[in-house]
């Protein structure tokens, strides 16, 4: 089935996002249903368990991707909030923070310190691959921010390819 399908691979691509798989497969059947869900419909969705479903909803409301919207009797419904090209781009932003930005100013800060020379050139090298993944990133972020509610055909015109 395709809707299985999806959540299975939106589940992959959290988990290589670092944020787990459960959170992607809650995720997806929430993006697909496009209405609100209790955990047990989510579970049955996801094919998690309760209190699985439970962890990666806390998880999906810290992170603003779902939010609860109210309750259907003692049960709390839940909706997806976050778009798939939100998300992509809230990753993006959280990649460059932890991970970019800390790397560049240690190898800056540090770099005058490696007494190897072959060393240094490498770490120099490395420097600038980093510099140009932060350019790339920093654009490609700008042109989301600036393109992002355009429809499919829209984009297609205003973007380079």
């Amino acid at each position: 089935m395709a809707t299985t399908e999806f959540i299975h691979r939106l589940g992959k691509a959290t988990n290589r996002w670092g944020l787990g798989e459960s959170v992607g497969r809650v995720w997806g059947a929430l993006l697909l249903a496009g209405h609100a869900m209790t955990q047990e419909q989510l579970a049955e969705s996801s094919g998690y368990s309760i209190g699985l479903v439970s962890s990666s909803l806390s998880r999906l409301e810290e992170m603003g991707f779902v939010t609860s919207i109210g309750r259907q009797g003692r049960k709390r419904l839940y909706v997806a909030v976050m778009s798939f090209v939100d998300a992509l781009e809230s990753f993006l932003k959280r990649f460059v923070e932890v991970e970019v930005t800390p790397a560049l100013g240690i190898l800056s800060e540090k770099i005058h310190e490696v007494k190897d020379e072959e060393q240094r050139s490498n770490a120099e090298k490395i420097l600038i691959e980093y510099r140009k993944a932060r350019v790339f990133i920093d654009t490609l972020l700008t042109l989301m921010k600036k393109h992002k509610d355009l429809c499919l055909e829209e984009l297609v015109q205003v973007l380079p390819h």
